[in-house]
Parts: C-alpha cells; structure tokens; sequence
C-alpha cells in the first residue's frame, strides 16, 4: 500500500529544515564523503524551487521560471566544489547521503507542486507574496544550516585525518594518498565556508520575521484519523520485512511525537471544560506522560546506535510517519512553538480530536510487542562509536540494564576508530531489551486507561422485583431528584 503524499509546500520546507538541523544534533555521526556527494544536487532542487516562486518584483508565469539571484550565486558555488572535487581522488565514487537525499527530493517535490497549482499572470497579491517570501526565507535556511553541517563534518574529518598523519609510518605511497586527501578536503572547507557566508548573510536579512507571512491552512476533518490508519500498516509492515534499526528509529520517533500532541490536546479539552461522557483525560495523563517519556528515551538509544548513513527507513514508512506527523503538528503548533490552548480550540474541534487520539493510544502496545525481536534480530548492526558511548554513559549506572563491568572490553578499538558497524554487544544488547521492555510496560498501562477513559460507563438497570419493597433511607434522600425526572419524563 502506498501512502499518499499529502504534504503541502510548506511542510515539505519544514521537513527539509528540521532535517538539516538535527544532524547537527549528533555531529559524530555525520558521513562527510556521502554528504559531499549529495550536496550539489541539494543545492540544485533549492535553486528550481527558488526561481519558481512569485515576488512583488516579479511575476513567475505557467511553464516559466526566473533566476533568484542568491539562489543563482549558491548555485553556482556549489557547482564550482563539485567540478574541483571530482578531479581529486576525494570524496570519490560512493553511496549518498540519505538525509541529504531525503531533503533534496522534498525540494524537488515542492517545486512540482509549485509549478502545478501557482496559475498567475498577474502581480501576485500580497498575501501570496508573503507566503513566499517565508517559502524562500526556509528553503535558504535549510542551505544554511545544511552547509553547517557539512562543514562540520569535512572539518571532522580533515583533523582526524591530521591526527592519523601524526602516528602514520613514513611510507611514500601512503603519504601521498593523504597528502591528495588532505588537498580535497581544504578544497572543500574553503568553498563551504564561503557559501556559508553568502547564505547566512541573506538569511539574516529574514530570518525569521518572514515566516510570520507563511499561508495556514485549516486542517482537514479526516485527514489525521486516515493518517493514524496509514502508520499503523505502515509500522507494522516495516517490522515485518524489514527490521532493521532505521525502522525502530522512524518508528520510535513517530510514536513519540504521537503521545506528546495527544497529551496537549487532552490538556486543551480539559482546560477548556469540553466535557465528553465517553473519555476522562484524567485517567490518562499520569500513564500518557510515563509512555512519553519511555517511547523518547528509547528513540534517543536507538538513534545515537544508529549511524547517520544507515538511518533511511524504507519509503512507505517514512511517506507514512511525515504524513502523520504533519497531520500532529498542524494541530498544536503556531510557528516553531506550541499553540495557546485557546488557538488550539478555535482551530479544531477538540473533543472529536481527542476522541480519535485516545482511540489511537492502544497502537503502541501493539507495536512495542514487535519492538524486542525487529532490535534484536541477527541482521541487526549498531554504530561501533554509537555502542562506545553507550557503554561509557550506562557503565555503573544502577538499573540501567548493563550488568557490565566498566574495565572490560566489548568493542574492538579499531571497529571504533574507524566507524564500523558491528552486530551489538551483550551489553548493548541487554540495554535496549531493557529499554524495550519498559517501554512495553508503560504502552501496555496507558492501552488499558486508554480503553477505561473511553468506555462508556454503563450502571446496571433496577431489579424490578424489588420495586414493591419498602424505601429506605437513600432513596428518601434522592427522592426528590427522581421526582423531577419523573415528571420530565412524562412531559
């Protein structure tokens, strides 16, 4: 089943923005040869996209397109460092980099959609003007932040590669193959830098006033119970033919992001007194805040385990995660921060909305029972830098699920040194069964107030055989009450 892509141009910016930043969450786990190979073609989708959009200046016709100047200028930057590099036996021939590669065919996508839906041969109104300013305002951004990251990696490795020159036999054909090295990567820092300069620079002048000119649609009455359907096959596919630790990454990230909007948009209802017969959030928010908390601490294990080159999940589950997702965050969120509850319950309807989420909080049960044998199968393999960081964070931590001793080795120095992947250790192995296994325990409580919060109550219905009997003191008490009703009735 594929799932339909349903984002809008501006999700899809947002999602090219919010992925080039978190790889500046774990720099250590940045690929700088995979990144480097996928980066001209990132910068070419950014520089399409930029000459499709309107300004006041400029109007952009059905089937044309007009140069951005500082899309142009980075376009052409980027093209000079890949002419250069490719002369040199660095980065090489290789595999790309997924995140890039991700961002790059959301750019590409947002241009479609551009190209098809933007009908003008007049001067743009100024509402639409604005949208794309903050449209241009994110795609730079996200070149921004991109070439950050870039620079961060080739500077990661231009210093390991000096620390190795150090320790090096004086060996001439080795030294030469680093000295060659060594050449492409200051090739390489020296054009990033400056494109980083150029692309900061027009982004300051924006950033981020612009994005308050973004257009918001209201949300489609369907569009986030047809999307919970859609991840649920999804996820439970995934793990099914393909359980490797990109899935659980995807999946564990998705399910967070799941319980932390269901929980503001319970906290909406209740503030707002949308009383619902058929669900008391009460019951849930102490179980909902535990399973949060456990669905996030495993996702960051899983992810620091992970090497960035091998976090792409596969198609039909990334699709259906960023269509969830989207569909979450258009609820609960005004700008880069969470909407005021009185936003919130002017933009939705809240007590159909918690309905469905509530509905949907017996899922990760369901999931998390798959969880232990997808982390765990023999095809598995975790970052040797990853495991190493693990082992020296929850080394001697009480209740960690590591029972092992700080002074033994698990891990070959070399697997470490040079970024291997390794099938996971005994420790590592014991860590995320633990985590796994906490995680069952609070999906399986929050499952069971979930399907008590939205039960109706039902009371058992009076014996008629004892309407004759003499009334006692509680029903003189409530007689009155029954009276009224009584009457109501008959009227």
């Amino acid at each position: 089943m594929r799932v339909p892509d349903r984002r809008s141009v501006g999700e899809l910016l947002v999602d090219c923005d919010l992925a080039t930043r978190g790889m500046l969450a774990n720099p250590d786990a940045l690929e700088a040869a995979a990144m480097v190979r996928s980066w001209p073609e990132v910068v070419q989708a950014a520089h399409e996209l930029l000459g499709a959009l309107p300004t006041a200046q400029r109007v952009v016709r059905p089937g044309e397109e007009a140069a951005d100047l500082v899309g142009e200028r980075l376009h052409l930057m980027a093209t000079a460092m890949d002419a250069q590099l490719r002369r040199r036996p660095w980065p090489g021939p290789g595999p790309a980099d997924d995140e890039l590669q991700n961002v790059a065919e959301n750019l590409l996508r947002a241009h479609d959609l551009v190209r098809r839906y933007l009908r003008t041969a007049d001067t743009p109104a100024p509402v639409l003007v604005a949208d794309a300013d903050a449209a241009r305002t994110r795609i730079l951004h996200t070149l921004y932040v991109g070439s950050h990251a870039l620079t961060v990696a080739v500077r990661s490795m231009s210093g390991a590669l000096q620390a190795r020159e150090m320790k090096a036999r004086p060996d001439a054909v080795s030294a030469r193959q680093r000295r060659a090295q060594a050449s492409a990567l200051s090739v390489a820092l020296s054009r990033l830098d400056a494109f980083e300069q150029v692309a900061g620079a027009e982004v300051y002048r924006y950033f981020p006033e612009a994005l308050g000119g973004e257009h918001r649609e209201s949300p489609v009455a369907d569009r986030l119970s047809t999307a919970i359907v859609h991840w649920d096959v999804a996820a439970h596919r995934a793990m099914a033919r393909s359980p490797s630790m990109a899935t659980l990454v995807e999946l564990t990230r998705v399910q967070t992001s799941l319980l932390a909007v269901t929980r503001v948009v319970l906290n909406a209802a209740s503030m707002f007194d949308i009383a619902d017969t058929h669900l008391d959030s009460t019951q849930l928010e102490p179980q909902l805040t535990a399973a949060e908390s456990a669905w996030g601490f495993l996702h960051s294990t899983l992810r620091d385990l992970t090497a960035n080159r091998h976090r792409a999940a596969t198609v039909q589950l990334r699709s259906a995660g960023a269509e969830l997702v989207h569909a979450l965050t258009e609820l609960v969120l005004d700008g880069t921060s969470v909407a005021e509850p009185a936003t919130i319950a002017a933009r939705i309807d809240v007590a159909a909305t918690a309905r469905t989420l509530a509905g949907a909080l017996v899922a990760p049960h369901h999931k998390s029972a798959l969880l232990l044998d997808a982390a765990l199968h023999d095809g598995t393999r975790v970052s040797a830098r990853g495991a190493q960081q693990l082992l020296t964070r929850l080394a001697g931590v009480p209740g960690s699920g590591v029972s092992a001793s700080p002074q033994q080795s698990w891990l070959d120095p070399a697997d470490v040194t040079a970024g291997r992947d390794i099938p996971p250790p005994a420790p590592i192995r014991e860590a995320i069964s633990h985590n796994i296994h906490t995680v069952d325990a609070r999906s399986s409580l929050l499952a069971a107030a979930a399907i008590a919060a939205t039960t109706p109550s039902r009371r058992p219905l009076p014996d008629p055989s004892h309407r004759t009997r003499s009334v006692g003191p509680e029903l003189h008490q409530r007689q009155p009450a029954l009276q009224r009703a009584a009457q109501y009735s008959r009227r």
